[in-house]
């Protein structure tokens, strides 16, 4: 069962709140427009993705979307004041961006008008957030994800009886539209960040493709990857290697969802965990255009 519908269905207690410098009233408002988006879109499931919607040839405008939920197709979020640090877009292997534009309360988070016949790459990272779990919701959470150095911390540090206190925040990378599969391949020096490195076809039945988990640039090792095709409840799971590359069988035409989680045990101040949360949505299997 889903950690965080079981904790709004049954109404235990819990608290979301956006980390920012605006006044009181503000944060009000702010607490308020983010639980009303962590209960549409499932109770805030921590997988969360992109989706693009409209033509991608020069000329015309793509919005923006997303989603949260434990497996296809969760539930649409609402982009909450606060929620946000930064929306860009990157054509090809190229290393400017434009900003992408959005407004606060709404489905969408934002559009751009196509002005290149390149590969684009959209890109979100939200704010930090803070989350407080009963230490029965929290214990479910981690094994969900199997997060087995924070069940070992707990056991070894007898925590598993005390709630949880976390900083979270995600970062959503989606291509709509790919000219060169080439610039699938790079990296953005990211917290946390998945990067598609490799694809061979085995007839026309399935492909096998490797994703590349990373942090700063720097392979993450031995950690769990979830993906899943949009249209099908199937979750696929992979562990990375030494070299950080994760092995998935692709079985189906369509557009794919990569995730995965980094939790880790803070030392200082009022939060025990922070985590960071990755996705990366693409069509698969690749076709240039």
């Amino acid at each position: 069962m889903d950690t965080f519908r079981s904790l709004f269905c049954t109404k235990r207690n819990l608290q979301v709140k956006a980390i920012t410098p605006y006044p009181l009233i503000a944060k009000l408002n702010i607490f308020l427009l983010v639980l009303f988006s962590v209960y549409s879109a499932e109770c805030n499931a921590h997988d969360f993705w992109l989706a693009a919607h409209g033509k991608t040839s020069p000329g015309n405008t793509v919005s923006i979307s997303a989603r949260a939920g434990s497996e296809w197709p969760g539930k649409q979020v609402v982009r909450s004041e606060g929620m946000v640090e930064y929306f860009k877009l990157f054509y090809g292997n190229g290393s400017q961006w434009d900003d992408i534009k959005g407004h606060d309360n709404s489905f969408v988070f934002g559009h751009y008008k196509v002005k290149e016949n390149a590969t684009q790459m959209a890109l979100l990272k939200t704010n930090n957030y803070e989350l407080n779990l009963p230490a029965e919701e929290f214990n479910q959470y981690l094994e969900e994800e199997d997060l087995q150095e924070a069940i070992d911390y707990r056991k070894n540090n007898n925590l598993t009886e005390t709630e949880s206190f976390e900083l979270f925040s995600r970062i959503a990378k989606i291509y709509p539209r790919v000219v060169d599969s080439s610039s699938l391949n790079k990296k953005y020096n990211l917290p946390f960040e998945i990067t598609l490195k490799n694809i061979s076809s085995e007839g026309n039945t399935s492909s096998h493709i490797q994703v590349m988990l990373s942090k700063a640039n720097k392979p993450v090792m031995n950690k769990r990857i979830k993906a899943f095709c949009q249209g099908s409840e199937k979750l696929y799971y992979s562990k990375t290697n030494d070299k950080g590359l994760a092995t998935f069988e692709i079985d189906k035409q369509g557009i794919w969802t990569f995730s995965s989680v980094e939790l880790t045990h803070l030392y200082h101040g009022s939060y025990q965990w922070q985590s960071i949360w990755t996705s990366l949505t693409l069509a698969l299997p690749v076709h240039n255009k």
